[in-house]
């Protein structure tokens, strides 16, 4: 981070235009694991907002496969402590 950082500065020292997109795979996460289906509407989805390259290729492998485990805190501390 530092380093892309370091670069935004010196293009706007340099009077350079810089563009960046904000990509936010939070709710990814929320849902159970996504479907082929939903995997190729999100990167049709993206194809079609301009986004390509190694964001492109790592998207999918985000949304899928992934295991959720949900913790409830409470619980696990009661059966640390017994």
């Amino acid at each position: 981070m530092h380093v892309v950082l370091n670069d935004w500065a010196l293009a706007l020292n340099n009077r350079h235009s810089i563009n960046v997109a904000y990509i936010d795979y939070s709710e990814a996460f929320d849902t159970a694991v996504q479907t082929a289906a939903e995997v190729n509407r999100s990167v049709i989805l993206l194809s079609s907002l301009g986004i390509s390259g190694n964001l492109m290729k790592w998207t999918p492998s985000c949304i899928t496969d992934r295991i959720q485990c949900i913790i409830e805190w409470e619980h696990l501390a009661r059966e640390l402590l017994n």
